[in-house]
């Protein structure tokens, strides 16, 4: 009886991982997606053509003149750190509790 039990399990894990194996060679032979329709793959290309590619945003600068030092301005560093900044500070200012709040 011993016998039967150990040889089934071992016939068992041969059948299944020659299963694999071959499931996997032919995988390989007919590609990432063998298992797709043409939509279906031609769909996949499109998502990953559309995940990989990242736009360019690009300002252009006024043409007025009165509004170009505004321009140079928002774009600075320093102004984007001071308007983290004063977002930080809010947030802090608004998680404080004062005296006869409500």
């Amino acid at each position: 009886m011993l016998i039967i039990v150990v040889g089934n399990f071992f016939l068992m894990n041969i059948f299944v991982g020659i299963i694999i194996t071959k499931y996997n060679r032919e995988r390989e032979l007919a590609g990432k997606y063998f298992m797709l329709s043409d939509e279906q793959k031609k769909w996949v290309h499109d998502r990953i053509m559309i995940i990989s590619s990242s736009p360019i945003m690009q300002m252009k600068s006024p043409f007025e003149e009165w509004r170009l030092p505004f321009y140079h301005i928002a774009k600075s560093k320093i102004f984007h750190y001071f308007i983290l900044t004063c977002i930080f500070l809010n947030t802090i200012i608004m998680c404080l509790v004062w005296t006869n709040q409500d």
